[in-house]
């Protein structure tokens, strides 16, 4: 179960893109650190073939420390919430991010055609 807090609200040429950021349960005392972009207009109908769609990623408790690190010495953020406040960083951001850092998390995504992409921790 997620217990997500909006962090920022972005609206240009008539797209939305909403980012989040939160915890969920990931085991017995455990919990993921996640990041949610919730996205709607124009833009994501051309590169999603549907009026919205939901990208999140949960980052394992094994990686929150690396991750908050990563974000404080590669953008000067103090925490997930403050660099998804930015308009100019996107889901994809913390995804390469977490990559590049060999961060361990799971990525899904579901459209409003209720078409549904799942990669998880690897």
């Amino acid at each position: 179960m997620s217990n997500l807090v909006e962090a920022a609200r972005f609206e240009a040429a008539g797209d939305l893109r909403v980012m989040s950021v939160g915890g969920e349960a990931a085991g017995e005392q455990a919990h993921a650190l996640v990041l949610q972009e919730d996205i709607s207009g124009p833009s994501v109908l051309v590169g999603h073939g549907a009026e919205a769609a939901r990208l999140k990623i949960s980052v394992a408790p094994s990686g929150r420390v690396k991750l908050i690190r990563a974000v404080a010495e590669l953008f000067g953020a103090q925490s997930l919430m403050e660099l998804a406040a930015r308009e100019e960083i996107d889901i994809l951001d913390v995804m390469d991010l977490c990559d590049r850092e060999q961060i361990p998390y799971e990525f899904s995504c579901v459209d409003s055609n209720e078409d549904a992409a799942l990669r998880p921790v690897q």
